[in-house]
């Protein structure tokens, strides 16, 4: 057995000559020479490190513009984003997204980014472990709105001859300065909105004026007899742990998106501009882990600006 001392016999006939520890040799005359050897166990073998994960994608928003190898930018009438150098999560810069709205219902007001067509064919497979981190700063000269706005958000995948699969699986959206996190299923084939069954829960006054980390992992299932998964930390504090479906009835799993996505409703007074920075964003598939997308120095505050 591994970890305890083994007895050997070991028989010496005539004429074999016997080394000691002492360097002197022996030989052995006549009959022959029993020895009784205790034997230390083998060392324990190491355990094995775990294979690092592959991350998909990573970005910290260095340089002088969206890498658009990357990134494909969807921006409407008042959106925009810039890499700025006037914080940072890591590195020497982020990404910042703004909104400016007006009073047209016709328009959608929206500067989000989301991952270009090549990592298409990288997004899990329905069942299997999804993983993506980043930090956000939400300046608190974006006042409290009674308007929903998204600054995060997972979205549907509608297959060929769809239009619109519905709401986002999975989205971080903001209602009166306190953060929701809404999640949906929907087992339809065609996904048509009208089948989704959605969920929220309210997590309180949202965090300004300071980077706020978050990693969620994702096991998108919308079969309700097999359930997906769905587990956010928040500044390294797990926020919530289900156990459900989510997700929609689609060929290929869902996509994130990062920016602004606003309402259409009228603008409420003092709200018009809206502002959000990203950083220290990394995507894993189904090897992939917190410590593998989390964001990777201690947090910083800073004064709004830039």
């Amino acid at each position: 057995m591994r970890g305890e001392r083994e007895r050997s016999r070991i028989v010496i006939p005539p004429g074999r000559k016997l080394r000691t520890v002492e360097q002197r040799e022996l030989t052995i005359v006549g009959g022959s020479l029993i020895v009784e050897l205790e034997v230390e166990p083998p060392p324990e073998p190491p355990e094995p490190e775990p294979a690092p994960s592959t991350l998909i994608l990573e970005d910290g928003f260095e340089g002088s513009g969206i890498d658009t190898s990357k990134w494909s930018v969807s921006e409407t009438m008042g959106g925009a984003h810039e890499v700025t150098a006037a914080k940072s999560r890591e590195g020497g810069s982020c990404l910042k997204t703004i909104v400016q709205r007006t009073n047209d219902p016709t328009k959608q007001y929206r500067s989000e980014i989301t991952p270009t067509g090549k990592y298409n064919e990288q997004r899990t497979k329905t069942g299997q472990p999804c993983w993506w981190g980043w930090s956000w700063f939400i300046p608190s000269s974006n006042r409290p709105d009674p308007q929903w706005e998204i600054f995060a958000q997972w979205h549907g995948s509608p297959d060929e001859g769809e239009a619109n699969d519905g709401n986002p699986p999975l989205c971080f959206q903001c209602v009166n300065g306190e953060l929701l996190i809404c999640w949906n299923y929907n087992p339809s084939q065609p996904t048509e909105k009208q089948y989704q069954k959605a969920k929220s829960r309210n997590f309180g006054p949202l965090l300004f004026d300071q980077w706020v980390d978050y990693v969620v992992m994702v096991v998108w299932n919308w079969d309700a007899e097999e359930n997906g998964e769905l587990q956010i930390w928040q500044n390294g504090e797990e926020l919530m742990h289900l156990h459900e479906p989510i997700g929609h009835r689609n060929q290929r799993t869902e996509y994130v998106k990062l920016g602004i996505y606003k309402s259409k409703q009228p603008v409420t007074p003092g709200c018009e501009t809206r502002i959000v920075y990203h950083d220290a964003f990394r995507w894993a598939g189904a090897d992939g882990s917190y410590d593998a997308v989390a964001p990777r120095v201690d947090r910083y505050d800073f004064d709004e600006g830039g």
